[in-house]
């Protein structure tokens, strides 16, 4: 499933940058002809606050343009090019020499699964520091689930280290890839995370990775106690796992909720009922290696 072009709308653009190719550059070029046409270069030059040889190194792939400048070129052309190098690139970057990523455009098992799984991590965001992190007790579980679906969507390099508190983690800063996550999950905004608006209105046999993603990170792990847990601000519901039960609810898993007072807020259990749990093991592709192992 195609996901619309966002690049528009990601939060600090003068400091993401695309990596060009051969399309986007040979637009850039021609954007560049007709404004010398048009308007001159110079004014052009002025308007998009670029000089003449940054200009063209770009043009040439030897410099990435920001998002930022590529705005200021589609409103001083009144050429509409974001679509096109939506489309067309591949890859973006922050600054000179920090991580180069894929940056996501479909809607894939994968990607559902991250944003589940990111139930245990964060995003964190201070100073000139983007990271995103996803930590866990069970150091398998992120190594051959987490590590190479980072990978496989995002192009990124990571591992899994242990953390003073004797839990592990993978932790990965790039304000890229930080902007793009934060982009569909807004989670430095809040303390308690809603669910990804793209996990809404699809099939089933998409939102299974998202809820496996989540149960993997956030839900108890003996078969014979299917129960997810997430902590919310107040007992008037806990909306992350509504929408799951929802979800389930559509291949007729039953749930039913339980909740406690826990450390000024409250700790909610979605518990599947044992006449569903069969079902739920057979659909939603569970792979935390200590579920499985109590199989």
């Amino acid at each position: 499933m195609d996901l619309q072009n966002y690049l528009k709308v990601l939060k600090e653009k003068d400091k993401l940058y695309l990596k060009t190719n051969e399309i986007t550059q040979t637009i850039l070029k021609e954007i560049y002809s007709e404004a010398k046409k048009t308007m001159g270069a110079k004014k052009f030059l002025k308007e998009i606050g670029s000089s003449k040889q940054i200009f063209r190194e770009i043009i040439n792939g030897k410099i990435f343009p920001s998002l930022r400048l590529l705005e200021k070129i589609e409103t001083t052309s009144k050429i509409d090019i974001s679509e096109t190098f939506f489309n067309s690139s591949e890859f973006m970057r922050g600054k000179t020499h920090s991580t180069i990523i894929k940056f996501p455009k479909k809607i894939t098992p994968d990607l559902l699964y991250l944003f589940g799984a990111i139930r245990d991590g964060s995003l964190v965001h201070y100073a000139n520091v983007y990271e995103i992190e996803y930590g866990q007790k069970i150091r398998e579980w992120l190594d051959n689930s987490i590590t190479p679906r980072l990978k496989k969507v995002f192009d990124v390099e990571t591992k899994s280290y242990l953390r003073k508190n004797k839990n592990f983690v993978i932790r990965k800063r790039s304000v890229a890839m930080f902007n793009v996550i934060n982009y569909f999950l807004g989670f430095p905004e809040t303390n308690y995370k809603k669910t990804p608006l793209i996990a809404f209105n699809i099939p089933f046999e998409m939102q299974k990775y998202y809820i496996a993603g989540f149960y993997d990170a956030e839900g108890c792990k003996y078969p014979k106690d299917i129960t997810f847990y997430q902590q919310w601000y107040n007992n008037k519901g806990c909306p992350p796992l509504i929408d799951i039960k929802e979800m389930l609810e559509k291949i007729n898993i039953k749930t039913h909720f339980r909740i406690k007072p826990q450390n000024k807020a409250y700790l909610y259990d979605l518990h599947v009922e044992a006449e569903s749990r069969k079902k739920f093991i057979e659909k939603i592709p569970i792979e935390h290696p200590i579920f499985l192992q109590n199989l």
